[in-house]
C-alpha cells in the first residue's frame, strides 16, 4: 500500500483521496466496540481480582487463594493491555502511508494525536518532515473549488 513516488505520471502515485480513505478507515475502525473492548476488559479484570481476593479472605478459603486471585487480576490486565496494543499495530500497519521522500510514517503508531500527521499531508499536500510534495500529478485535477 506505499506509494512509488510523489510526481510524474506514475500510476501507483498517492492522492489526497487515498489519503482521506486511510485516515477515515483509521478513525472508523477506533470508534467500534472492538477497540474499547480490551480497555473495558481491562478494568473488569482487574475488578474481579481484587473482588475475588476479598471475598477469599472473608469466607477463610485457604491463604494462597488470595494472591491467586489478586494476580489472575493483574495477568487478566496485562493481557488485555497487550492485546489493545496489537490490535493498534496491526490498524496502523493496515491504514499506513509513507513519505515517498524520506519515509517518513503519515499515521502515528501511538500518541494524542496519531493522524496529525496525514491531516497536515491533505491539507496541504506536503510532507510535514521533508516538506516536499506528496501527491502525484493525477491528484492535482479534482472538481472543488
Amino acid at each position: 500500500m506505499l506509494p512509488t513516488s510523489a510526481g510524474g505520471d506514475d500510476e501507483f502515485a498517492l492522492t489526497r483521496g487515498d489519503l482521506v480513505a486511510s485516515v477515515d478507515a483509521y478513525r472508523q475502525a477506533n470508534l467500534t466496540l472492538a477497540a474499547w473492548a480490551p480497555l473495558i476488559s481491562m478494568f473488569a479484570s482487574l475488578f474481579v481480582g481484587a473482588l475475588g481476593s476479598t471475598v477469599a479472605g472473608s469466607l477463610d478459603w485457604p491463604a494462597w487463594t488470595q494472591p491467586a486471585f489478586f494476580f489472575s487480576g493483574i495477568a487478566g490486565m496485562a493481557w488485555c493491555l497487550v492485546s489493545s496494543v496489537r490490535r493498534q499495530r496491526r490498524l496502523t500497519a493496515r491504514t499506513q502511508w509513507q513519505c515517498p521522500n524520506c519515509h517518513t510514517p503519515l499515521i502515528a503508531a501511538f500518541g494524542l494525536n496519531p493522524l496529525a500527521r496525514a491531516e497536515i499531508v491533505i491539507a496541504s499536500g506536503r510532507c510535514p518532515q521533508c516538506a516536499q510534495p506528496i501527491f502525484g500529478t493525477r491528484d492535482t485535477e479534482h472538481d472543488g473549488p
